[in-house]
């Protein structure tokens, strides 16, 4: 784990938690230009672009923090265990702080769902991990990126994201706070969906999700990123090619249609939920799942940098 200098700032990845079901089945959404029959209401699947913009802007960027996930343990001055059953989407995992469920092996972060397991002397249908930086890592503005791997089966819900400080403050909540999602799997979905969540957002009518790749190399090796640039836009990358972003509001921004601020610090998640009311579920074979995250960075703007 590394830190360069004084960071009080955080970046970027959600899934679709803490609320009431916003997805209904029947609907179509858009998928390469055709319209297709989809579960996911008012979902918009965006192309890749021709970019490798993130390579070039690199200069302009510097480290300040990174976990190698190096030695034989999670570093838990940083990461920090949330225990209990996780605060929505319906699902039926059970988070511990337990080794089997999040461990470091070979350098690489493993969090793994496993299938009636005992915690604290009880039998959980599933348990789980999820871990947050919160309180102890956090920061405003720049690029995150991270590379990842998990095999697509039916049921997990494996996701590596940021959520604002502001989701607990009683005025302001979830999704008002702002989400930033830059890898989740669920097969409910064919691809691999970056977005973000706020308020008009997740409740307007063009929730919408970019995506470079299928399922057929999720369980390979990537990079995800995202730019979160201030006054500007939210941006993904998929190993360094940018397939899309959020502009900034040109006029009238808010907290309700731009919580992405000077204001609002964001902490970095890493979860591996469990059959999702609105999503796949897992059938009797399934044993275990596991989200490998090989390693994660964030990086700020020099001084100097534009």
């Amino acid at each position: 784990m590394t830190f360069r200098g004084a960071a009080t700032f955080t970046l970027v990845f959600s899934c679709i938690v803490h609320s009431a079901n916003p997805f209904a089945p029947g609907r179509t959404a858009l998928v390469r230009n055709e319209r297709v029959n989809t579960n996911l209401d008012r979902t918009v699947r965006h192309m890749a672009l021709a970019d490798t913009s993130w390579d070039k802007q690199a200069s302009k960027y510097e480290e300040i923090f990174r976990d190698d996930f190096d030695g034989d343990s999670l570093n838990t001055t940083i990461w920090n265990h949330e225990i209990g059953r996780g605060p929505g989407n319906g699902e039926v995992q059970y988070y511990t702080d337990s080794k089997d469920n999040a461990y470091v092996e070979n350098s690489v972060l493993h969090v793994k769902a496993l299938k009636n397991r005992t915690y604290n002397g009880e039998l959980y249908e599933w348990t789980s991990a999820r871990l947050n930086t919160k309180n102890n890592f956090k920061f405003i503005f720049g690029r995150m990126s991270a590379r990842i791997r998990c095999k697509p089966e039916d049921g997990p819900f494996s996701a590596v994201w940021a959520l604002s400080e502001l989701e607990s403050k009683k005025d302001v909540g979830w999704p008002l706070c702002g989400e930033i999602d830059f890898f989740e799997m669920q097969t409910l979905w064919d691809y691999t969906p970056s977005t973000v969540h706020f308020q008009e957002h997740h409740y307007g009518s063009a929730l919408s999700y970019f995506s470079y790749e299928t399922f057929e190399s999720v369980d390979e090796w990537h990079v995800y990123g995202v730019e979160w640039k201030d006054n500007s836009h939210v941006a993904f990358y998929h190993d360094g090619k940018r397939i899309g972003e959020y502009p900034v509001p040109s006029s009238n921004i808010t907290q309700e249609n731009w919580p992405y601020n000077w204001k609002n610090p964001f902490y970095l998640i890493i979860n591996n939920a469990m059959n999702p009311e609105w999503g796949t579920k897992s059938d009797g074979d399934l044993l275990e799942h596991d989200l490998e995250v090989d390693w994660i960075s964030v990086e700020q703007l020099k001084k100097n940098g534009a």
